[in-house]
């Protein structure tokens, strides 16, 4: 989403965004699926189905966020 939400995509602007991305997902995977993570943080793999769930509604928040910039909706 936060993707989504920027002007254009590939800018120079802020180049540390995508890579704070990238690192924010790394991280969270790791804490999935490593398994010294797992004993510290408590929590158990999603598996196939869930990290498709988690990719597809990332993905949809980045359409949805690509699609309404430019509204203008009040709240």
């Amino acid at each position: 989403m936060a993707l989504g939400l920027r002007a254009r995509l590939l800018t120079t602007q802020n180049p540390f965004l995508p890579a704070a991305l990238a690192a924010s997902a790394l991280l969270a995977m790791a804490a999935l699926n490593l398994p010294a993570l797992r004993s510290l943080l408590d929590t158990e793999p999603v598996g196939w189905s869930g990290s498709s769930l988690a990719v597809g509604a990332g993905l949809a928040a980045f359409i949805t966020a690509r699609a309404l910039r430019g509204c203008s909706i009040p709240f």
